[in-house]
């Protein structure tokens, strides 16, 4: 009789010691919900923030470069209609707009580099470095000068170069010029910071532009 009471409680006794675990994870996972739960709506939320703030900078983006595109196209098209314009005899070389533009450039490198020779012909140290040197771009303008008029000066029929040659030749031109105006530019300034800090630049001058 006892040993039948005995196992009628272990089977409840049993049952109660498997379920306990299954107990104890289910009040674990009700206590991390709420949690959870809280915390959700915030997220949503945040992320919802950041979605929003992604969308705008990548709607800027676009814009950006929705510009940039256009521009490009337009300066596709501009050398287009530069490159037909070769097919048509003479009316790249003396279209007067780029003419013009060239001599208004060549004045502008012209004057800037007299004054410059007379900043630096009035500092002494400057003059030692950079007299020679911009009496040379001086001399460099002129000759700029003088392929740019080969290119577009029209002196007969039976005396013309080819397309192909003229437009090198004002390329040529055109980048004499630039970078006679970027050196000559480099040097009045370098020659200016002389008295500013004579050590340090006189050594850079030196350097870059004195010819031993």
């Amino acid at each position: 009789m006892k040993t039948a009471d005995n196992i009628r409680w272990l089977g409840p006794l049993l049952l109660f010691f498997c379920l306990l675990p299954v107990t104890a994870m289910g009040q674990f996972v009700i206590y991390i919900d709420p949690t959870h739960k809280a915390g959700e709506k915030d997220y949503i939320s945040t992320t919802k923030k950041l979605i929003t703030e992604i969308n705008k900078s990548a709607t800027a983006t676009a814009a950006l470069y929705t510009t940039a595109s256009e521009e490009m196209k337009k300066l596709e098209r501009l050398k287009r209609e530069q490159y037909n314009a070769l097919t048509t005899a003479y009316a790249f070389y003396t279209d007067e707009l780029r003419i013009k533009r060239f001599n208004e450039t060549l004045g502008t490198v012209k004057r800037n580099l007299q004054m410059g020779f007379s900043v630096i012909e009035a500092n002494p140290q400057a003059s030692f470095f950079f007299r020679d040197r911009l009496i040379e771009l001086i001399a460099e303008v002129n000759d700029a000068e003088r392929v740019f008029k080969q290119a577009t000066v029209i002196e007969g029929e039976d005396n013309q170069m080819s397309n192909a040659d003229r437009n090198a030749l004002l390329f040529k031109a055109e980048e004499m010029i630039a970078e006679i105006a970027k050196e000559g530019q480099n040097i009045v300034n370098v020659g200016k910071m002389i008295t500013l800090d004579p050590e340090r630049m006189e050594e850079l001058a030196k350097k870059k532009y004195h010819k031993q």
